[in-house]
């Protein structure tokens, strides 16, 4: 498979009150990338300044900016970029994600070129026995997932399969909590094992290149990661001019 061209790689980005948090994945996102990809960052409602900062980058040239009238989930902006987007590759990236070393998305693409992958995760989730739900506190079995917080999708071979990334659990006896919970992901990553489709996990040292601050949009960061947040901003913000925009 030869190399795609840079507007056959989209890295989508979803986001909802992490403002700063956000700002810092597109700049260091963009920055060390190692290749040339488009960048799209939906918001699903923000009210913590979000819009304002990610409207600015917007007039920069540094991304296309798309906002959901009534809000929209984490899922549902996965679903709508396989649906609509037109790249072959999508690179879902978490809004609280620090990328900090060069070549990132150089590595993923490569890797999905080199393969012939229908989907490349930056981590893969095991399956996770006797597990509670955090918000309605039911017993479950977590299957297995990538994690979402970055995962590479060739757009195609996932619009196909017809299954939502949505958060799901069903009633399943065969297991021994009696319910089976598919977190955002697994259930496309069964489907599309069950099709067939490739898969590649990329290797341990790949989870060197990036800081997820995790759950940022569901749970407050506060104490040592809000510092931590707030003195990487600060540190990055010359970004922001090499790309043309200003804060």
């Amino acid at each position: 498979m030869s190399e795609p061209r840079s507007d056959d790689v989209a890295v989508c980005i979803a986001s909802w009150n992490t403002r700063d948090l956000t700002e810092l994945c597109v700049l260091t996102a963009r920055a060390r990338a190692g290749r040339p990809a488009v960048f799209v960052v939906g918001d699903g409602g923000s009210t913590d300044g979000s819009r304002p900062m990610l409207t600015d980058l917007a007039r920069a040239g540094m991304i296309e900016f798309e906002t959901a009238e009534g809000g929209r989930h984490h899922y549902e902006w996965l679903d709508h970029w396989v649906r609509d987007r037109d790249e072959t590759f999508l690179v879902f990236s978490d809004s609280d994600m620090y990328y900090f070393r060069s070549g990132w998305l150089e590595d993923l693409v490569a890797t999905a070129v080199r393969h012939d992958a229908d989907m490349v995760m930056g981590e893969y989730l095991e399956e996770i026995p006797d597990y509670v739900d955090p918000v309605g506190g039911k017993l479950m079995r977590l299957r297995a997932r990538p994690a979402p917080w970055l995962m590479l999708v060739r757009r195609t071979a996932i619009a196909a399969l017809d299954t939502s990334f949505d958060y799901r659990f069903t009633d399943d006896d065969s297991v021994p909590e009696g319910m089976i919970g598919f977190d955002v992901g697994a259930a496309v990553y069964d489907a599309l094992l069950a099709r067939g489709g490739r898969v590649i996990v990329m290797p341990p040292r790949f989870r060197r290149t990036w800081v997820h601050f995790g759950g940022a949009s569901w749970r407050k960061v506060g104490g040592r990661r809000a510092r931590l947040a707030a003195l990487l901003l600060a540190t990055e913000l010359p970004l922001r001019r090499r790309f043309g925009g200003s804060r």
